[in-house]
């Protein structure tokens, strides 16, 4: 019962500042948009926004291991798990410019959808082959001015806890841009709120963990094949290692 009352407090929270965040997102697309074209302003402010939510609850505690990893500049395609809603709100704490590739339902939500459009974030209609080409030109795009990109290459949340197939997307962007992968393994957010579940669950240690870059190969017809292969390999063993 106590833990249905703090969850209905902090989903006000959450609305309320989803709300403010979106107007000041607005208000900075608005202003910046003549200069700054790759909405660098906008997507920082929806970052603030994501921190704020962490910083609000108090029973939750995050540890960000090899942020070091993460290149002061350039281009570069992050790649990570995906097991929560959390998720999205955890890794905006990373010191990371990058725009997300995300599913169109999304875009779709109220405030949230509005503040990732004017963030200049990458909308994937799933199962459409015109949006897969688009969203795809957008991404290049982006690597190519030298702005970083996030996704989930398992392409939804895990139902069950266990990490699902990747799709080749990601990794054929980072082949095609020639740019490093930076795999993200995250652990703890599924404890904190379950798929179908509104009730977040209190003092529970999430953490986020940055592993090396990864070299793209060079463009070939398998290159996207071996890299996905190859980096949820990777993603695998840590979040087992983690688990034992």
């Amino acid at each position: 019962m106590l833990s249905r009352a703090l969850s209905l407090l902090f989903w006000v929270w959450i609305a309320v500042a989803t709300l403010g965040f979106t107007l000041l997102v607005g208000l900075s697309a608005l202003v910046t948009a003549p200069f700054d074209r790759t909405r660098r302003w906008p997507q920082r402010l929806t970052a603030t926004w994501a921190r704020a939510i962490l910083w609000a609850n108090p029973f939750w505690r995050l540890t960000i291991v090899g942020q070091h990893h993460l290149p002061a500049r350039g281009a570069y395609v992050l790649v990570s798990n995906h097991a929560s809603l959390a998720d999205i709100i955890v890794l905006y704490q990373l010191k990371a410019p990058f725009k997300w590739i995300a599913k169109d339902s999304l875009f779709r939500v109220p405030l949230l959808g509005w503040s990732m459009r004017w963030g200049g974030n990458i909308r994937l209609v799933r199962g459409s082959a015109r949006s897969i080409r688009a969203s795809f030109a957008q991404a290049l795009q982006c690597l190519q001015a030298g702005v970083p990109v996030m996704a989930f290459p398992e392409g939804t949340r895990s139902r069950s806890g266990d990490l699902g197939p990747f799709k080749r997307g990601p990794f054929q962007l980072a082949v095609k841009a020639q740019v490093p992968v930076i795999p993200i393994v995250v652990h703890g957010t599924r404890e904190i709120i379950a798929p179908h579940s509104w009730t977040f669950l209190p003092a529970k240690h999430m953490l986020v963990r940055v592993l090396a870059p990864i070299a793209p190969p060079p463009e070939a017809s398998n290159a996207a094949d071996g890299l996905c292969e190859r980096v949820r390999t990777l993603i695998s063993e840590t979040l087992d290692a983690r688990a034992s």
